[in-house]
């Protein structure tokens, strides 16, 4: 993660003998931040998704000069570590396992042996590290293939990507405000400022992403071939289009909708003095059309009607506003 997104085009008139090149703030073209992302697999017996790990980010520096008022405003939920590059080393790595990933181990799978899947990193390959793990949380680390993520873990795909996705919806939401904006074109946030933010970024968006159904299945981390993976992938996408073939002939399955799994239905809207934060976190069904019916969940509460709407429902597919 670097400190921001730059454009390096520069566009002058033909023949001109200076030419103005906007560079970002000293620094902010290097790492700034590494993200670690460990996601569990599979369901609960309800169908729900399991609780995940917390994230984990890596900043520059040492962290020995950070105020007690900055680590306060870090995001609850994302660990926060600290490399002079903000690499992933091979220390980095151990106390990111006894600081974050064998206290979560212990605490969620207590009784039971686990299995780690990482990235072949040389850190993640360290007998040291495979020991630290297995002494301390009854875990065996298992590296994948050399350069094959792409295929055989989420972390490129499904719901790694999903993350990823979802940092950057949260980090575009907070630039559509034009202050916001111009402090970071203007480069006026401090490196303390962008910290806090990043660690907000990376809270909230893989917070949207633990609460969508489906992105967290078992299947993603199943180690499969090549093959079979696209064999799966057709498999989806042939169903999509079976799906769609239905809704187009006027079928009664796009007229469909359920209840989630724990929830019972509302049969009164809410009246107009509720109409605010304690609607955050309830489900909802919404018929659109030419889709059907999709379940939905609200995700934000604007009270000033930002915008023309006042709050944000986000959908199986992506966020939408509502």
């Amino acid at each position: 993660m670097s400190g921001g997104d730059y454009d390096h085009t520069v566009i002058e008139d033909k023949g001109s003998k200076d030419v103005w090149v906007r560079q970002p703030g000293s620094g902010l073209e290097k790492r700034q931040a590494t993200l670690q992302i460990c996601i569990r697999a599979g369901k609960d017996a309800e169908g729900n998704n399991l609780p995940q790990p917390p994230l984990a980010l890596w900043f520059r520096g040492t962290g020995k000069r950070i105020s007690e008022a900055e680590k306060a405003a870090y995001h609850p939920d994302v660990h926060v570590y600290w490399q002079k590059c903000a690499w992933v080393d091979r220390p980095s790595s151990i106390e990111w396992q006894n600081g974050t990933l064998i206290p979560w181990l212990r605490e969620h799978i207590p009784d039971d042996e686990s299995v780690v899947f990482a990235d072949n990193l040389d850190a993640q390959i360290q007998p040291e590290y495979l020991a630290n793990q297995k002494e301390k949380a009854s875990s065996l680390g298992w590296s994948l293939l050399k350069n094959g993520t792409h295929w055989s873990q989420p972390v490129d795909q499904g719901a790694g990507r999903e993350v990823k996705r979802d940092i950057d919806y949260e980090q575009n939401e907070w630039l559509e405000v034009v202050e916001n904006l111009e402090k970071w074109e203007n480069t006026e946030l401090s490196a303390s400022d962008r910290r806090i933010l990043m660690t907000w970024w990376a809270g909230n968006g893989y917070k949207r992403t633990c609460m969508r159904p489906r992105r967290l299945q078992q299947e993603n981390l199943q180690s499969t071939s090549h093959a079979e993976l696209e064999e799966s992938v057709l498999r989806e996408e042939l169903a999509e289009e079976e799906e769609l073939s239905d809704e187009d002939e006027g079928t009664d399955e796009a007229e469909k909708w359920f209840i989630p799994t724990g929830y019972l239905a509302e049969l009164t809207a809410p009246p107009a003095n509720q109409l605010n934060h304690s609607l955050v976190g309830w489900h909802l069904m919404f018929k659109w059309n030419g889709v059907g019916w999709c379940h939905g969940w609200v995700n934000k509460f604007y009270p000033k009607h930002r915008r023309g709407y006042n709050f944000e429902v986000v959908y199986e597919d992506g966020p939408e506003r509502v």
